[in-house]
C-alpha cells in the first residue's frame, strides 16, 4: 500500500476504532502524532493484516478488554490486536501441520492401484472416459 493511502486508511481506521471502542480521540496535535505512530505500527507490527481485518478485530474484540473512556493509544491497540495475531498464528501452524501430514503408500499398494486403473481403462466405461486408449 502506498504511504499516502496507508496514512488515509490509518486515519479512517482510528476513527472507526473510536466509534467501536469509545476510546477518546486525542486533540488535533496529538491525533496527528497518533496517526503517524499508528501508521508506523501497522508497517512494523501489523503488516500481515489488512485494514478490514483490523476493523474486524476491534468489532469482535474480547469482552475482557474494558478500557472504555481511555485515551486512544498504541498500547491499547496492541491489547486487542496482538492476542488476535497470536491466535491466527497458532491456527496457521495447525493448518500447515495438517498439510505436512504425509500419507505413505507402499509400492505394493501403488502397483495394485495402477493394475486396477489399467483394468478399468479396458472396460466400456473406461474407454468412454478415456478414449485415447
Amino acid at each position: 500500500m502506498l504511504p499516502e493511502k496507508l496514512l488515509h486508511e490509518a486515519t479512517v481506521l482510528l476513527l472507526k476504532i473510536h466509534v467501536i471502542t469509545g476510546w477518546e480521540i486525542p486533540q488535533k496535535e496529538l491525533m496527528n502524532i497518533l496517526i503517524d505512530q499508528f501508521t508506523k505500527k501497522i508497517l512494523e507490527s501489523y503488516s500481515n493484516l489488512n485494514v478490514d481485518e483490523i476493523e474486524f478485530i476491534f468489532r469482535n474484540k474480547p469482552i475482557e478488554i474494558k478500557e472504555w473512556g481511555k485515551a486512544m493509544n498504541i498500547s491499547l491497540m496492541d491489547e486487542v490486536i496482538i492476542p488476535y495475531m497470536e491466535k491466527r498464528f497458532e491456527l496457521s501452524k495447525v493448518e500447515e501441520q495438517k498439510k505436512q501430514v504425509d500419507y505413505k503408500i507402499s509400492e505394493e499398494e501403488k502397483e495394485k492401484i495402477d493394475r486396477e486403473y489399467q483394468e478399468f481403462l479396458k472396460t466400456e466405461l473406461g474407454q468412454r472416459l478415456n478414449p485415447k486408449i
